[in-house]
């Protein structure tokens, strides 16, 4: 058994911090504990609206500071068979002038995971499905108000060479619903949300938020170096109302992505990523949104 720790940090001046920590002991071969924390203050968050119809020149900024601490459990329950557990406290506050309140949650997670594909360099063909549920409770200025987020996807992959350049078809419904109080407490950011590092990456973080969402997407990606892989996707989602009950084909946008990527850490990946996000069907599916994305990400 070992233990390592990593840390992550970035910074556009005083205005914008991002500083993450994992604290990880292996407990055996098969499952690890940690503890992790991140202090992240940015003041031009962008915000669109709420909805599917949400416009791009409706865009405004707000100021947050955001801190989440607590402990995760990784472990292997069978061959291809992986279960995350965490748990956490998330305190978040707004500047002045924005639309909300602050506020502290406490929460956990869990998602299981299976995966037939074996690790590289061995051939990537194969199968992943993942469920993942997340309950929360307001602890601040709503107590008794609690939320579950859940979600389920899935994908299919295929190594058109055996050598790790992969076509793959995913799918993914994700959701927020209240467990006590009404649908309206849970605090925007704390619903589904599509851009950035999550689904449909060709728009910025935070673009689509609401209280359910769909995606597809078909991705290719081939090695360039020894830890670099290059990438390109193309996605159709876009996110409704509660459990998708304002579903319509009509109303979804493409998003598109392509880049390279380092691919010798899941908590810590470089990447340069030019991506598209465009309107909705209905509305042409004209190109709206770009996104140029350079430096590291933090998986932890």
């Amino acid at each position: 058994p070992y233990n390592d720790i990593r840390v992550h940090a970035g910074t556009w001046g005083p205005d914008w911090i991002n500083i993450g920590v994992a604290d990880r002991y292996h407990v055996s071969k098969d499952s690890t504990a940690a503890i992790r924390a991140s202090w992240a203050r940015r003041s031009d968050n962008p915000f669109f609206g709420m909805g599917p119809d949400s416009k791009q020149e409706n865009e405004s900024r707000y100021a947050s500071t955001i801190f989440d601490v607590g402990p995760e459990y990784d472990m292997k329950l069978l061959p291809g068979v992986f279960l995350h557990t965490a748990a956490g406290v998330r305190d978040a506050g707004f500047g002045e002038g924005a639309c909300c309140d602050g506020y502290t949650i406490g929460y956990s997670r869990a998602e299981i995971t299976l995966d037939t594909r074996d690790p590289r360099p061995k051939p990537q063909s194969g199968l992943r499905l993942a469920l993942n549920g997340q309950p929360a409770v307001d602890v601040s200025h709503r107590p008794g108000n609690s939320w579950l987020r859940y979600s389920a996807t899935g994908g299919a992959f295929w190594d058109v060479t055996g050598k790790a350049r992969v076509i793959s078809l995913s799918a993914a419904a994700l959701f927020v619903d209240p467990m006590t109080g009404a649908g309206d407490s849970i605090p925007f950011n704390e619903q589904i949300s599509l851009g950035g590092t999550s689904f449909m990456r060709g728009f910025l973080a935070g673009r689509l938020i609401d209280r359910s969402a769909v995606v597809a997407t078909l991705a290719y990606e081939w090695p360039i170096w020894v830890f670099l892989d290059g990438t390109m996707q193309v996605s159709a989602g876009n996110v409704f109302g509660a459990g998708l009950h304002d579903y319509d084909a009509k109303k979804l946008r493409l998003s598109s992505g392509l880049g390279v990527r380092s691919n010798n850490s899941p908590d810590h990946q470089f990447e340069v990523l030019a991506g598209f996000g465009t309107d909705t069907f209905e509305n042409g599916a004209k190109i709206t949104s770009f996104r140029l994305a350079f430096g590291a990400t933090r998986g932890f």
